[in-house]
């Protein structure tokens, strides 16, 4: 998974973003996909610009990027929860 998150990182600084803004970045685009785990890419960059992030658009690489990371953090919460 570190590897998937540091291809992420380096596609999103390609994209302009700081790497201050990543994380920020990141957790906006968790909320946006809070709702619809399934919306597009057209949708997400719309709800993306929506939260403020106008000179960011996704392309389909790095949502599905976005998504492998979402998903392994709610994996790794789960066994963080998981009684032992």
């Amino acid at each position: 998974m570190e590897r998937v998150n540091a291809i992420l990182m380096g596609r999103l600084k390609d994209k302009g973003l700081f790497s201050v803004e990543i994380a920020l970045f990141i957790k906006d685009a968790a909320r946006a996909v809070e709702d619809d785990s399934r919306m597009g890419l057209q949708e997400m960059n719309r709800r993306l610009h929506v939260l403020g992030w106008d000179s960011i658009d996704l392309d389909d690489h790095t949502l599905q990027l976005m998504i492998a990371h979402f998903e392994a953090e709610d994996f790794s919460a789960a066994d963080k929860n998981r009684p032992a």
